[in-house]
């Protein structure tokens, strides 16, 4: 009698273990992100996917900026390429499909200038589906920015770290690209040679990404922008209910079958 019971403990206990397989071998899902240098509609410069404002104060956090106002909140534009932080500086311009965006298209009044001494906070968004684990989800991509320190937030919070780490290097912050991943805290950050990293709370659902660029004091023309490129993201399915149910109920009829096998026998 008892090598039937471990005959059939044997049994569900292999079952158990394709069960668990079938739930720990979950696949990546990619995350869709939208690239800079979509205009808003036909004939905008525009870029419908980035939205930014300004303060003043470094330490203030501005949350998740709300829609666009006009005032306020604006639509990035998309810098000109004839513009001269492009066409004529030491801006980076291997950018694959990531255009430069900033408060202003082109040159304005003999330069392209913007406000001295300001934050300029840029925010895009990206969706997380239903079936995507939040915790593994890992978002990367390279950066450049007019100037630095440049710094990352999810959701309105911000991650900590300046993004650039050469910034008393004059030109480092726009010239090269800075690469970063942003991943929650299960996510599998790889290598992280050369790269910000940070963890950071995704959920389901719309999740927004903020970017704060300094632009300082450079005399007239003092331009601002921003660019990122290669942004992707990605994120394990999350276990479906049914098959943590058929986990949880076999590893149950296991135990119980040991507990049987081990009562002694009449």
């Amino acid at each position: 009698m008892r090598e039937f019971m471990f005959g059939r403990q044997a049994v569900l206990f292999y079952t158990l273990v394709a069960l668990l397989t079938m739930t720990v071998a979950a696949h990546a899902d990619t995350i869709t992100i939208a690239n800079t240098g979509t205009p808003q509609s036909p004939g905008s410069n525009r870029d419908a996917n980035y939205i930014y404002t300004v303060t003043s104060d470094p330490t203030i956090n501005p949350g998740v900026l709300p829609a666009p106002d006009g005032t306020n909140v604006q639509a990035a534009y998309i810098m000109d390429t004839n513009a001269w932080p492009i066409f004529h500086g030491p801006y980076i311009k291997n950018t694959g499909t990531g255009a430069w965006v900033g408060p202003q298209p082109q040159y304005a009044g003999g330069g392209l200038t913007a406000t001295p001494n300001v934050y300029f906070i840029y925010q895009t968004s990206f969706t997380i589906a239903a079936n995507i684990d939040p915790a593994t989800v890992l978002i990367s991509g390279m950066l450049a920015s007019d100037n630095c320190p440049t710094f990352l937030g999810i959701n309105g919070v911000g991650l900590g770290g300046n993004l650039m780490p050469n910034c008393a290097t004059s030109g480092d912050s726009f010239s090269n690209g800075h690469a970063f991943k942003i991943g929650g805290t299960n996510a599998s950050f790889g290598s992280t040679t050369n790269t910000y990293i940070a963890f950071a709370a995704f959920h389901t659902g719309i999740n927004t990404i903020q970017i704060k660029v300094y632009n300082d004091s450079t005399a007239p023309p003092n331009p601002t922008g921003l660019v990122i490129w290669n942004m992707q993201g990605q994120g394990l399915e999350a276990p479906e209910p049914s098959t943590a149910g058929l986990l949880i109920a076999g590893i149950a009829a296991v135990a119980w079958l040991r507990r049987r096998s081990l009562r002694p026998s009449a």
